[in-house]
């Protein structure tokens, strides 16, 4: 990609320092929110920067919490153990607890950023901090940036290494559609943050290249140096030392100079001087190159003279620990790195080490120490340096920024943030404008008078006073539906409501064209007739709308079967959240929103409209993705508006139409808007995600099958993890959900395999 022009990514400006020296207002109440963090997690880069931040915050007297996102997963003791710890430094650590709302029809990392919003929406904190990486913080910074929530609360993200960053660092290929999500939501995370804070100048620069968008708000500042970094007396100073013990420092990974390292260690293998040295890795193994790590270590390894093994089991303090025994040097060749915490962690325990002069590396070593501690990345003067430290010995590298200074800076800007939060969340209110706009509910029905007579009862009901109803009836055909619609004209007409009666079907998407053209609303709410709109729905897509701009609002759904109308407090069976405007990933899955979406109406006349082909779906899958490629601007409000109703009778259009033929309309916007030349590469990236999702499908599986099939084994893959934290009850219902997913697919394929896995692991 073409990199920007020096001149696009200045360098950014480090956290601002109190303009007076006024007291603080009080104690702030700040929340991290991590996947990672030291303890249950034995070493990481996200969870030592969080940890140290955290502690030297509680240490300064605020009401830390930590809420650690992975659960009930430890690595390392017990979480007891930890909210114990943490108890004793004057932290609150909170495992997630296990979702206790609908089961999330979504991936992984959507759904854990969605538990985290709706655990947060609960307490009440000054300051939020998340990492991008992950996206923690998605769904609580969209519901912040459309004015659902945290009007008090200062958001702010730290940028760690995304996920494409990673990925294009170890030489990997974008292989799966869960790391198009990631890209998107890491990228909105940033853009959404009220505060973006980097530990480097590196990253940022490469965010701009990527183009990313970062908020006004944006500043470098290193982590606070952890605990376990601290040089452990007064003796232990800058002089050189000789060093005999080689010991990489860092995840094995290619990204993290694994090969480089040995590459680096034949070029000296030979040298009869150097036959005394011994090799230790220290970290956690990966894969390298597709290959198991210790594998791949034993076949580099079988011409060194040297003996050697990996350590991996080692926490942060227990690593930093083994690093300051006598005679040893860490080894730090990252290909592309942040601001390693390795290297920060060498620095603050005053351990000799060498580093590759790449990334945020150079940053955090005194310009005087640069030349002695970092290497280019070629194989040749790495071997270079390690022989002359080997020979000659190494001294500490001092850090470029003093500790206690950055420390103090980290410090500072929390004291202060209390004392502008009055001022802060002012531009925040989300009330409506005087004007409310009229906003035009089109509704188009056949045959199903009682999902109507629900529908139009929950339009009712709504909050927002300023709407109309236009009802197109389809052509309907039983003598219900025909007097249902003879007895609504009456009260139709007393409230200005339309009433259009076509004389023959024309299917859902003509029908809705119809109520679109004679509304006469600035905004219209499309909505199906066996559809249930929650009380709040129009009044919050028309806010939204208002204060960000959007020209099309979607929601998550909630979902229920039966004739009868949710009753009030019924949880729904699951709940179908969606992304946002995705458009990489909204090639493959629909990450938009449902057809029950608000439309600005001269965008929606714009864009043409729904597609009118009788039993093909995905009308608002297409219009929706049309829109976004063309840089009309989608919100997806992440909490549920609207009950969606499944029925298995067949009158439901998702059972009844084509799948294929729904593809093959949702893509139409993406061939549009590539050159003719690229439009099958286009079709073969589609064809080659329901291949990936199929799963034993094979070469030949149909959309139907992949779609069903994509069902029961979601389900069956979380009640096995559910299995193995000994949650019995909890995965028995999971894998019943599966088995009745596959029955309601009438596939016999599906079915069978269904059978046999879930038969086989209940």
């Amino acid at each position: 990609m073409k990199s920007s022009p020096q001149s696009v990514a200045p360098n950014f400006p480090p956290l601002p320092s109190p303009s007076s020296s006024a007291p603080r207002a009080r104690p702030l109440r700040v929340c991290i929110a991590s996947f990672d963090l030291v303890g249950p997690i034995r070493n990481g880069g996200v969870g030592t920067a969080f940890t140290s931040l955290g502690e030297a915050l509680a240490a300064a007297g605020h009401e830390v919490t930590f809420l650690y996102l992975s659960g009930d997963f430890c690595e390392n003791k017990t979480l007891d153990y930890w909210i114990a710890d943490y108890k004793k430094k004057g932290i609150r650590f909170v495992p997630m607890p296990e979702q206790s709302g609908p089961r999330l029809e979504t991936p992984w990392h959507m759904g854990k950023s969605f538990e985290a919003y709706q655990w947060l929406l609960k307490e009440r904190f000054d300051v939020l901090h998340f990492s991008e990486w992950r996206a923690p913080g998605y769904y609580s910074l969209v519901a912040k940036h459309q004015g659902l929530a945290f009007a008090e609360t200062r958001l702010c993200v730290h940028t760690h290494g995304p996920t494409l960053w990673s990925l294009l660092s170890n030489g990997e290929y974008l292989t799966q559609v869960s790391e198009l999500e990631l890209d998107f939501m890491e990228r909105e995370s940033v853009r959404l943050a009220d505060v973006v804070i980097s530990p480097s100048q590196y990253l940022l620069r490469w965010m701009n290249e990527q183009s990313w968008t970062l908020p006004g708000k944006t500043f470098v500042q290193q982590y606070v140096r952890p605990a376990a970094a601290r040089p452990p007396d007064a003796t232990r100073g800058y002089e050189p030392r000789p060093v005999n013990e080689l010991v990489f420092f860092g995840r094995l990974e290619v990204r993290k100079g694994l090969v480089l390292f040995c590459d680096a260690l034949d070029r000296i293998k030979d040298d009869p001087a150097l036959r005394h040295v011994q090799v230790i890795f220290l970290g956690k193994l990966t894969k390298v190159n597709g290959r198991e790590g210790a594998e791949f270590l034993r076949d580099r390894a079988k011409k060194w003279p040297w003996t050697w093994r990996v350590l991996s089991d080692k926490d942060q303090p227990g690593a930093l620990e083994y690093l300051q025994g006598a005679g040893r040097m860490a080894v730090i060749p990252s290909m592309v790195d942040n601001l390693p915490n390795t290297v920060l962690e060498c620095l603050g325990a005053r351990v000799p080490f060498l580093a590759s002069h790449i990334g945020g590396i150079p940053e955090m070593i005194a310009p005087d120490d640069v030349a002695d501690t970092c290497f280019p990345l070629r194989a040749a003067p790495f071997a270079e340096k390690l022989r002359h430290a080997l020979l000659h010995g190494l001294r500490p590298a001092r850090f470029a920024v003093e500790p206690e200074a950055n420390q103090r800076a980290w410090l500072d800007w929390h004291d202060h943030e209390a004392a502008q939060s009055a001022g802060w969340s002012a531009s925040l209110s989300l009330s409506l404008h005087r004007d409310e706009p009229l906003v035009s509910i089109c509704l188009s029905h056949f045959n199903r008078p009682e999902y109507l007579r629900q529908a139009l009862a929950s339009i009712e009901a709504q909050e927002y006073p300023n709407l109309e109803v236009v009802l197109v009836d389809d052509a309907s055909t039983t003598p219900e539906a025909i007097a249902c619609i003879e007895s609504l004209a009456p009260k139709f007409a007393e409230r200005g409501w339309q009433l259009i009666r076509n004389p023959e079907e024309l299917f859902v998407g003509a029908a809705r064209n119809i109520a679109a053209r004679q509304a006469r609303g600035e905004y219209l709410k499309f909505m199906d007739d066996d559809n249930v709109a929650k009380p709040h729905e129009v009044s919050t897509f028309v806010q939204v709308a208002r204060k960000t701009s959007a020209d099309i609002v979607s929601c998550a759904l909630d979902f229920f079967s039966g004739d009868a109308a949710p009753a009030p407090g019924q949880p729904p069976q699951f709940r179908l959240l969606f992304l946002g405007a995705a458009a990489s990933a909204g090639a493959l899955r629909n990450y938009y929103g449902d057809t029950n979406s608000l439309f600005r109406r001269d965008v929606f006349l714009k864009l043409g409209g729904f597609h009118e082909e009788r039993r093909v779906g995905h009308e608002d899958w297409e219009i929706i993705g049309d829109a976004v490629l063309q840089g009309y601007h989608l919100e997806v409000v992440p909490d549920a508006l609207v009950w969606y109703r499944r029925t298995d009778s067949g009158q439901n259009a998702t059972v009844r139409n084509s799948l294929h033929a729904g593809h093959m309309r949702n893509i139409r916007p993406y061939l549009d808007a590539v050159p003719p030349a690229l439009r099958n590469l286009v079709l073969f990236a589609q064809g080659q995600m329901f291949r990936a999702d199929a799963g034993n499908g094979g070469e030949g599986a149909s959309p139907v099958y992949v779609e069903h099939t994509i069902r029961w084994r979601a389900l069956l893959e979380s009640a096995k993890i559910f299995t193995t934290k000994k949650r019995r009850d909890t995965a028995v219902g999971l894998l019943l959900d599966g088995l009745q997913a596959a029955e309601a697919s009438q596939h016999p394929k599906v079915i069978l395999e269904a059978l046999l896995q879930i038969g086989a692991e209940m």
